[in-house]
């Protein structure tokens, strides 16, 4: 049997005629030692995925290295089948197990056994069982959501500040998640939709680095980043815009502070409450030391011009 060039096909050849041709019909097989085998029964040398004893200490060892076949086995960022498979070394021996259906690898145990379990490079990734599908990650891989971390004690995916992720690496930035990049890869750098700067930022809210949207904002949590739309506010009946560190509505930021402001000064106005030229029904504005507040009138009634306070059955007109 000799392997052609899609490494799943063969020709078996006899006196050098071709007597057959073919491919093997299991896409985890392929032609070795003259019949189709499977890529763990042949050396990673071979284009398999069985690994060598070589150096290695008697007992039980997690397949650690990367596939080597890729995205053309779902493999996208060459993880290996670390939660499928273990293998046995026993005086340079190998002897190769693949954990049943409905189980992973359990670095606590080294044995195959229902439940997730975590894995020993990173805090995002983990074993799942129930998770059989492919792309990217090889079968049973699968990854928490940002900003989740998978925890050893729960056995699931938990918010980053209830996991101990111990040695595992911890990924704060959502761009170094590995779906997003996949997911990514066609619709441009993960890094020109997603800010790094909360990388680099103490615990706050800033206005978004790369959008003149002025409704939106991030907020930076232990350098990890969750980007936000300020709501519209429903007292007021009005979008609110990031000032401040917080989403305002415009009737509380100052006109002198900000082009979409409509809190005027009260700079050169004496104590007490002045109606808005832009909204002078339901609503007023307080001068007090010189500094101005907005304030809302209860529902059903208005801003009384004479008395200067909001009162029922008045008639709304600007002063």
């Amino acid at each position: 049997m000799v392997q052609i060039r899609n490494f799943h096909e063969f020709k078996i050849c006899f006196k050098e005629r071709l007597v057959q041709e073919g491919s093997c019909k299991l896409w985890f097989e392929l032609p070795f030692n003259g019949k189709c085998t499977s890529r763990l029964d042949i050396p990673i040398s071979e284009r398999g995925l069985m690994p060598s004893c070589k150096g290695k200490a008697d007992g039980i060892h997690r397949f650690d290295h990367p596939s080597g076949l890729g995205m053309d086995y779902g493999d996208y960022f060459y993880i290996g089948r670390v939660c499928d498979v273990y293998f046995k070394c026993s005086g340079g021996n190998i002897t190769i197990v693949k954990c049943d259906n409905g189980t992973v690898f359990h670095m606590d145990s080294n044995t195959c056994k229902p439940g997730n379990s975590s894995l020993p490079n990173s805090c995002q990734l983990y074993c799942n069982p129930q998770k059989t599908t492919v792309n990217p990650f090889p079968v049973n891989v699968a990854e928490c959501p940002y900003p989740l971390q998978f925890s050893e004690t729960t056995g699931r995916c938990e918010n980053f500040d209830q996991v101990n992720c111990g040695t595992r690496r911890e990924e704060k930035y959502t761009c170094h998640y590995l779906e997003s990049m996949y997911w990514n890869r066609h619709q441009g750098p993960c890094y020109d939709m997603n800010p790094s700067d909360c990388l680099r930022l103490p615990d706050g809210f800033y206005k978004h680095p790369h959008s003149e949207d002025l409704t939106l904002f991030i907020r930076c949590y232990q350098n990890r980043l969750e980007e936000r739309n300020c709501p519209i506010d429903h007292i007021w009946g009005t979008q609110t815009y990031f000032y401040n560190g917080t989403c305002t509505h415009r009737f509380s930021i100052p006109t002198s502070e900000a082009s979409y402001g409509l809190l005027p000064s009260c700079s050169s106005k004496q104590d007490g409450n002045y109606q808005f030229r832009t909204r002078p029904c339901d609503a007023y504005y307080r001068c007090e030391g010189g500094k101005a507040t907005a304030v809302k009138c209860p529902d059903h009634t208005y801003f009384d011009v004479t008395r200067r306070r909001c009162a029922s059955n008045v008639a709304c007109y600007r002063a």
